[in-house]
């Protein structure tokens, strides 16, 4: 059932690529508020930070189940 899921084709990529690139994506914006706010003048709140990396710590478990149900088979 979630090897159906990981494996369907959304614009050619299936399921797991887009979540593995949405993950590296997400991971990517967390680490670059810090050094955004270092930067600029206006400053993004902190919290973003934490909301950013809740987000890309959801993705990243969705993305490793959907990878382990095609390597284990579940």
């Amino acid at each position: 059932m979630i090897q159906e899921i990981a494996y369907y084709a959304v614009y050619t990529f299936p399921v797991v690529v887009l979540f593995g690139a949405l993950t590296l994506l997400s991971f990517v914006a967390t680490a670059s508020i810090p050094i955004l706010n270092r930067q600029r003048k206006e400053k993004i709140p902190i919290i973003w930070h934490s909301r950013m990396a809740m987000v890309s710590f959801i993705l990243a478990i969705v993305h490793g189940l959907l990878s382990a149900s095609i390597y284990l088979g579940f």
